[in-house]
């Protein structure tokens, strides 16, 4: 076996760790896993072709550089997450080298030679590569468990300087053991830094991991305000058209006899004048605007009129929704089919109602489109009422294609507690 052999091996190794601790690691990847890791294997064939042309230096840049590519543009992270994770990954690796070797040097009891011998190079680089294995897949399992996908800004930048600073005392330790010689006090110092290292870096994902929910938490309460702010603001002006509403009503009697003695003088230009200018008022327009989309309050106008006729209360709750991104007919498929299987399921029910809400978490995040409604048996939402039982089943198909397509999903189920039943869509905001 060739020394070409064995680092390829290597760099095998480091690919599916690499992998592993990436799909662990990120949420939202951009391909589906087959892609991924053939990305991944694809990057680092170039990292073992840069390898051989032996150029130490290029050699220590190019292995950040590249699993920052991956993780920036295969797995959609942000900058600053790109940076910390390739930066770490670097590190990690570069700690668990040194750490093997000077345990070998320590009991050998003898400078390991990277030509002294082909078994050992193998069996340094296997024991190596396993203990890179044990701290990504430890690392990989807790960021698992506390994974927070959200951008933290400029002021994330600072957690960078754990790394930077293990990065650079790293270098400068592998500056002493390759072009001076060293003592048996030196190499168990270099062991014990080496030691100390690797448990600061682990102790900066926690930190970052930390950061990250702290960051979260204060901005959800942030938001909560302004949403807050915003009802207060939206049932203030329900309360106030209602009550001109109300005015408006009990005023049309003055209009009308006012109306009629314009036109029992024959003044028709200030009749048409008068009936228009009440036509315009905002007592007798829309009640108010469910959204800023055109198609979205189309449709939610003409089941509101269909629940009023039938005596269904509902609540449509969709002004942070942003539903540009999805074309009118996806739309029509979601929206009409949930409210269809609602009415259908509220039909034989008196005083039911209905909640819709549709909320939008920013440009990357995803569309959560919750409708529930009362329901006196488990509806199975598979199954149509309706006469024409050739269609049977394909609303919910519909629905489910649509969101597959948008990077979704669809969930429904009857809750036995509350007798309602219970829609959720998950879109992912991506054009298509």
């Amino acid at each position: 076996m060739t020394m070409a052999m064995i680092y390829g091996i290597v760099f095998l190794i480091e690919a599916l760790i690499a992998f592993q601790y990436f799909e662990w690691m990120f949420v939202k990847p951009r391909y589906t896993v087959i892609k991924r890791f053939v990305l991944v294997l694809a990057c680092y064939v170039v990292l073992f072709g840069l390898f051989e042309l032996n150029i130490l230096i290029f050699n220590f840049i190019s292995f950040p550089v590249f699993n920052w590519i991956i993780i920036k543009f295969v797995y959609g992270q942000k900058t600053l997450s790109s940076v910390f994770h390739s930066v770490a990954m670097s590190v990690i690796m570069t700690l668990s080298e040194m750490v093997v070797v000077a345990i070998f040097s320590g009991i050998s009891q003898k400078a390991w030679d990277p030509s002294g011998g082909v078994l050992t190079v193998l069996f340094l680089a296997i024991l190596s590569k396993f203990v890179y294995f044990l701290v990504m897949f430890a690392i990989s399992r807790y960021g698992m468990r506390h994974r927070v996908d959200v951008h933290m800004g400029a002021q994330g930048w600072v957690i960078l300087v754990i790394p930077v600073c293990v990065i650079v005392v790293v270098c400068l330790l592998n500056y002493m053991c390759y072009f001076s010689d060293i003592s048996k006090m030196q190499e168990s110092i270099v062991l014990y830094c080496s030691i100390i290292c690797l448990v600061i870096i682990i102790i900066s994902f926690v930190i970052y991991g930390y950061l990250q929910s702290v960051y979260k938490e204060n901005l959800d309460k942030t938001l909560q305000i302004q949403r807050e702010k915003y009802d207060i603001e939206y049932y203030k002006k329900i309360i106030s058209q209602d009550e001109e509403q109300k005015i408006m009503i009990h005023d049309i009697k003055k209009h009308i006899s006012g109306i009629h003695d314009l036109l029992e003088h024959h003044d028709y230009d200030k009749a048409v004048e008068y009936i228009e200018r009440i036509y315009e008022s905002n007592e007798l327009k829309e009640t108010i605007r469910f959204s800023d989309d055109h198609m979205v309050n189309v449709i939610l106008n003409r089941y509101a009129g269909r629940f009023i006729d039938a005596g269904i209360h509902y609540d449509f709750d969709v002004r942070r929704a942003r539903m540009d991104y999805m074309q009118v007919d996806d739309l029509t498929v979601l929206l009409c089919n949930m409210l269809d299987n609602a009415s259908e399921a509220m039909s034989e029910i008196g005083s039911a109602s209905v909640e819709l809400r549709m909320n939008s978490q920013g440009n990357d995040g995803g569309t959560i489109i919750a409708m529930t409604n009362d329901c006196t048996h488990r509806y199975d939402s598979q199954k149509s009422g309706k006469p024409d039982q050739k269609f049977h089943g394909f609303g919910i198909k519909g629905m489910k294609k649509v969101a597959e397509k948008y990077g979704g999903s669809v969930d429904a189920y009857y809750s036995e507690d509350d007798q309602r039943f219970h829609t959720v869509i998950y879109l992912s905001n991506a054009t298509m």
